[in-house]
């Protein structure tokens, strides 16, 4: 089964996004080499999950009221 998606960004560095096995939420996982590069890496992902949940509201609010 798929757990999720996971993102390797490099050096070593990597995130995963996956929906909570308890909660209707998203679960975000980072590792770098510095807290740093690893908060940075965080926003971009944030971000971009941010950018399509708001798109896919948008789009599923469209549908529903025409």
């Amino acid at each position: 089964t798929v757990d999720g998606a996971r993102i390797l960004f490099g050096e070593g560095a990597w995130g995963l996004v996956r929906a909570s096995n308890t909660q209707p939420v998203l679960v975000l996982r980072f590792e770098a080499a510095t807290p740093e590069r690893r908060d940075e890496l965080r926003a971009m992902v944030e971000a971009v999950v941010a950018a399509e949940v708001g798109a896919a509201q948008a789009f599923v609010a469209e549908t529903l009221n025409g």
